[in-house]
């Protein structure tokens, strides 16, 4: 994996103006009022938002997901100023991302490994889902009755709580707890479980009942009322973009300033808050 180091992203030296076709494809506010949990559009083929939006608030470009695809960037940002970037490339090639999303598909090891480029500018929150972890990019993840469509499993380790009975633990992107199927999704489930963006980690037992889920934002259902289990909030990292591409050439890392196409084809969109 290639590391830029702490440098401020919009401050990278750019040497080409070759776009390697990097396209957003979805992107999450967990503030923005609008509950993006596991069933939410991820496994169904619709648009959601507007380009006017597509960073300020919960974003699906229908015609993107369909693109075949062979990489994926993972972008943190507010107000459309990026702090970290993360990609990988896919195990399975030249699928589109809404196939990966099949909702009949369940705990998929979809990247081939570790991430291949990483670079943190801006806060590094240890409790980040994505960017505080190192490892393969899982989706839909399944266990017991709960999912979560975007996870990151590798160092350090997402771990149960030995006395967790229902092993009710979020960390990632797209969360449901206490659900079927997206086909047939408890009447309930989505206005009380459901949650854009958890902490990793993000269920605690700080004590006696209830105990706490901690998430980014809003962004989620009304939690069991007290009565077991309830949402804490912690103020958002940020928005997190997804970007697909079907090519991408590794970007040269020389002085600790990043000189490559990736520049343009990726961060470029954010510095000049430009939009495919």
């Amino acid at each position: 994996m290639l590391s830029t180091g702490m440098l401020p992203l919009c401050f990278v030296t750019i040497v080409t103006s070759e776009n390697l076709g990097w396209h957003l494809a979805m992107n999450l506010n967990p503030d923005d009022g609008h509950v993006m949990h596991y069933c939410e559009g991820w496994g169904q083929n619709v648009a959601m938002g507007t380009p006017q939006t597509a960073f300020s608030k919960d974003f699906i470009d229908k015609n993107v997901r369909l693109m075949p695809v062979n990489y994926i960037a993972i972008v943190r940002h507010t107000n459309r100023v990026p702090s970290a970037i993360k990609v990988w490339k896919f195990k399975e090639p030249s699928k589109s991302l809404l196939d990966r999303f099949d909702d009949t598909l369940t705990n998929v090891a979809a990247s081939d490994g570790s991430e291949i480029f990483s670079h943190i500018a801006g806060t590094q929150h240890p409790n980040d889902p994505i960017f505080s972890v190192t490892g393969t990019l899982i989706f839909n993840k399944r266990w017991r009755d709960n999912g979560v469509r975007i996870v990151v499993e590798g160092d350090p380790p997402f771990t149960w709580h030995p006395s967790d009975t229902f092993q009710d633990r979020s960390s990632g992107l797209g969360v449901l707890l206490a659900m079927d199927t997206c086909r047939t999704p408890q009447d309930f489930s989505a206005e009380i479980w459901g949650h854009d963006i958890s902490q990793f980690n993000g269920f605690r037992r700080d004590g006696p009942s209830p105990h706490r889920y901690y998430v980014q934002g809003k962004d989620h259902g009304t939690g069991g009322n007290g009565l077991y289990i309830t949402y804490t909030r912690v103020p958002p990292y940020g928005n997190y973009a997804i970007y697909v591409s079907n090519t991408f050439l590794l970007p040269l890392v020389r002085s600790n300033v990043v000189i490559g196409q990736i520049v343009t084809g990726l961060l470029g969109k954010f510095c000049k808050f430009s939009l495919e």
